[in-house]
Formats: C-alpha cells, structure tokens, sequence
C-alpha cells in the first residue's frame, strides 16, 4: 500500500472487521449472481444496478455489476470497482489534474497499479473491447489508506 510502513507507529491498525458472508442474510448466504434458467431479460437488472442512483448518491460495483466478460468474476469486481470509483469521484467534481496526481503518487510507491491491473503478469490480454474504459486513477476508500498523517 502506498506509505505503508511496518516501523512506523502511524501505520499500525487500530481495529479490524470480519464478515462472515456465509451466515449472513444480506449477502446472500454466501451467494453470488447467477442467471435463472428461462430467465430472458437479466441484462436490464445489471444495467439498472450499474447505473445504481446517483441522484441519491447510491453507486453499485462488484461482480454483479461489471462488463459482461467479467461478470461472476474477481476481476469483474475489480473493473467495476474501478468504473464507479471514477464515477464518484466525477460526482464530487474531482478534476484530471487531481486524478494526475494521485496516479503519479501511486506510480511513485512501491505497490503501483501495475501490480494489480486486470490480467497485468496473466498471458494475453483480453479481446479489444473487452476491457471498460480505464480510469486515469486507482479510487482508494480512505479506511484503505495504511497510515493515518501520510496521505
């Protein structure tokens, strides 16, 4: 993670949470999407929850959500949370030059986007057309930033 360091005092977790998504009602038991046999309009949903409600600040992003060659998928997961980080960061009027600097302080640290880009060490890449427009940042929750005074 960007500033993390072992050593410094700052950058030593305070708390942790753990789900359980196995027991847990609201996530399905564990469940994933799937597609029900006979089902003939699914990809209406996935667009409605895609577009979520940002009128209302309500964004959707995960497996269920991301372009149809991702879907069911970790890295679909990760597209699609690349896609609405971009989006909220849009909202909240977060300009390029800014977007620039958070890329180029991400480029800088040890752990770059490069590492985990979808299919970065993994063979060929996919099809053209496959892969949904790359935003020109890494969207980072601030609860995912390691050190508290670093960022």
């Amino acid at each position: 993670m960007p500033h993390f360091s072992e050593t410094d005092p700052d950058c030593k977790p305070t708390g942790f949470m753990a789900t359980d998504w196995l027991h847990d009602e609201l996530a399905g038991f564990g469940s994933y999407s799937n597609f029900q046999v006979g089902l003939e309009e699914g990809d209406t949903d996935i667009r409605t929850m895609r577009e979520g409600l940002p009128d209302h600040g309500l964004w959707l992003a995960g497996e269920h959500t991301a372009p149809f060659v991702g879907l069911g998928t970790a890295t679909g997961a990760y597209w699609s949370g690349e896609s609405v980080g971009r989006r909220i960061a849009e909202a909240y009027g977060l300009t390029k030059w800014q977007a620039q600097q958070d890329d180029s302080q991400m480029a800088n640290s040890r752990c770059s986007r490069e590492h985990i880009r979808p299919g970065a060490g993994a063979g060929a890449p996919p099809p053209a057309g496959a892969l949904p427009p790359q935003p020109s940042f890494m969207p980072m929750p601030a609860r995912v930033h390691a050190c508290r005074d670093k960022v």
